[in-house]
């Protein structure tokens, strides 16, 4: 299922609960007035707890549904502001994969930028910032894991994982945050290594001055944990 599929379910079950709730305090409202009017006729159709039980929980529902759909769309307005990118790196390219922000996580899609490893740094960083403006906009496109796997020129998920250093970009106003990627110690893939995290200020540093944070970091990767 894409993920675009699921904030779509997701969405659909909040308004059907919230119809739900208003068609049952208007049904049992109904009741209520009825009752009060001293018509016999729907005496016996529910006792009152049962009204009240139902209304109180009508309530809750529609109040906590409600709030929750609010909090969903402001976090997903909030995330589609912050642009995110995986960069990969073998012996022969970087490999730029953009993040999309949807269904309360990041989700990898293309399109995939490879750049050789040669490439002069001033033409990799400003992909960098291409990469990052598309992960910013919804309409990506959907790939399978192997049309994702060859557009990244790998064979398998662990071939990705085993001989390429990684890490997250993610880029907030003026704040660049670098997340390195390191072996899982419970399986397979790949956690973050959120102690090793490092917050760049964009108005202080050059393109080269980047390019040497992110060579750093993917270096210590690779000579810790691939070779």
């Amino acid at each position: 299922m894409k993920p675009i599929d699921k904030i779509r379910i997701r969405t659909i079950c909040c308004w059907a609960i919230i119809v739900i709730c208003v068609v049952d305090l208007i049904y049992f409202g109904s009741l209520i007035i009825r009752y009060n009017l001293g018509n016999e006729l729907f005496l016996f159709m529910c006792p009152d707890y049962i009204i009240i039980i139902n209304i109180v929980v009508s309530i809750i529902l529609l109040v906590g549904v409600w709030f929750y759909y609010k909090k969903q769309h402001r976090t997903i307005e909030r995330k589609q502001t912050r642009k995110a990118c995986d960069i990969y790196r073998n012996q022969k390219y970087y490999k730029i994969v953009p993040n999309y922000f949807v269904s309360g996580g990041y989700y990898k899609s293309g399109p995939i930028s490879l750049l050789p490893t040669n490439v002069v740094y001033d033409d990799l960083i400003k992909e960098i910032f291409n990469v990052l403006d598309v992960s910013s906009n919804m309409n990506f496109i959907d790939m399978s894991s192997s049309d994702f796997l060859k557009g990244l020129k790998e064979r398998s998920w662990k071939s990705l994982y085993t001989k390429n250093a990684s890490c997250l970009i993610e880029l907030e106003n003026d704040s660049m945050i670098i997340t390195p990627d390191i072996p899982s110690p419970y399986g397979r893939g790949l956690i973050s290594d959120e102690t090793n995290r490092i917050i760049l200020n964009l108005k202080n540093k050059t393109n080269q001055e980047i390019f040497i944070i992110i060579d750093e970091v993917l270096t210590r990767i690779d000579d810790k944990y691939l070779k």
